[in-house]
């Protein structure tokens, strides 16, 4: 792998790091097709001693170990890929699971490779965004490390960014709910925004459901790069309330020149924050050709990097919204919110309207919001406590004051 040194005079030099016992996929062992050959997809740093490498279509850990003045340590750990009905995990070693009609003849079918899509470093740990991994994969480093583990989530991920002890991971398509891992609890929910359509996508394009690719945060709010999408994303990671920014336009001035974005071709690779700003990582760049054809142009974006200037973060909400089925309990940190004075004010607090109070016997208690209806309402009967998998409950955050 490629690496920055420096050389004479404080200067930066390029050099290659030997990923000596590191292998990737090859034709001989069954990997047939470019997807199986990309080894890794990203890589996140620890601190300033470790960097993970996000396993893609490898079947190993890779961790490089940082040491001053010295080359970096290659740690390399196999990861024994196993379908999920069938336990082939070797003891004492890094394993993940596939869902079973993933595999033919004990080999990984080609459109089932990418085992995580990027990740993003919390407190002790590492956490990588389930692509086609039933789990979410767990780098922790609190005693030197680093030692593997995982926690059940779902697939279907292409990035993670974090707030808090809150990992958020970017959906890959349009069915796709945006997944949450609560990092105190290792308990992964999921949040299903109402996505708006692409408009400007043919309906039969096989590609129009694929969604984002690659998250990053500024504060509190969570911005998802388009990898086919005609908008970004946008998360506030603490009320859930989900918005979306355009990213096209007539000129290549202000945004993309969507007519010359081939529809099922890639936008964005990956997100990443400087400052209070975030950039988006162009897929393809602008050859300026104006042909039609497959391999030809106009597939690429004529927008370069994308950015956005983000102004400061008004002060933090003091009220969040769960999962669907979900009570304030569940997660560490969250109050129920038990009177309607309260649950009204949290309603304008989260910006969403205001229903009204009513009376659900053995229905979901308290504070809640419907999101099929997009209101809140309170439920004043003193016996309810049947969670609904329809409502999604109104929380207070308990914040530690300062000493």
């Amino acid at each position: 792998m490629g690496m920055l040194t420096s050389g004479d005079g404080g200067k930066l030099s390029f050099s290659h790091l030997s990923l000596e016992g590191a292998t990737c996929g090859t034709k001989d062992e069954g990997y047939t097709g470019y997807y199986k050959w990309a080894c890794f997809r990203g890589a996140v740093a620890w601190g300033d001693a470790f960097v993970v490498l996000v396993p893609w279509a490898s079947k190993q850990l890779v961790v490089l170990k940082h040491r001053e003045a010295r080359v970096p340590e290659v740690i390399v750990q196999t990861l024994t890929i196993s379908p999920d009905d069938e336990d082939k995990c070797v003891e004492g070693q890094p394993c993940i699971h596939l869902p079973s009609q993933s595999f033919s003849n004990s080999e990984v079918h080609q459109s089932n490779v990418g085992w995580f899509g990027g990740g993003v470093a919390v407190g002790n740990s590492v956490y990588l965004a389930p692509a086609a991994s039933l789990e979410v994969g767990v780098i922790n480093f609190e005693n030197g490390g680093p030692v593997f583990s995982t926690i059940e989530a779902a697939p279907g991920y292409n990035g993670a960014a974090a707030f808090e002890d809150k990992v958020f991971f970017a959906p890959g398509k349009i069915e796709t709910p945006i997944g949450v891992l609560d990092t105190a609890t290792n308990v992964f929910t999921t949040i299903k925004p109402d996505y708006p359509p692409f408009r400007k996508y043919p309906t039969n394009n096989k590609w129009s459901n694929h969604l984002y690719s690659g998250a990053t945060a500024v504060g509190p709010w969570i911005f998802f790069a388009p990898l086919h999408a005609d908008h970004v994303g946008v998360l506030h990671a603490q009320t859930h309330n989900f918005t979306t920014i355009d990213i096209t336009t007539d000129s290549a001035e202000n945004g993309i020149t969507w007519d010359r974005t081939r529809p099922n071709r890639n936008i964005f690779s990956d997100a990443v924050t400087v400052g209070d700003r975030p950039f988006f990582v162009p897929y393809y760049g602008d050859d300026g050709r104006n042909e039609t054809s497959y391999l030809s142009g106009p597939r690429y974006v004529a927008g370069g990097i994308g950015t956005l200037g983000c102004p400061p973060p008004p002060p933090p909400s003091n009220y969040v919204k769960t999962a669907e089925g979900q009570y304030c309990e569940d997660s560490t940190g969250y109050q129920d919110v038990t009177t309607e004075a309260d649950c009204e004010a949290a309603a304008s607090d989260l910006q969403i309207r205001w229903g009204n109070p009513w009376s659900g016997l053995n229905d979901h208690h308290y504070c809640l919001t419907d999101p099929a209806r997009n209101k809140v309402f309170f439920n004043t009967a003193a016996n309810a406590g049947h969670r609904n998998s329809n409502y999604a409950s109104i929380c207070r955050i308990s914040r530690n004051d300062p000493a």
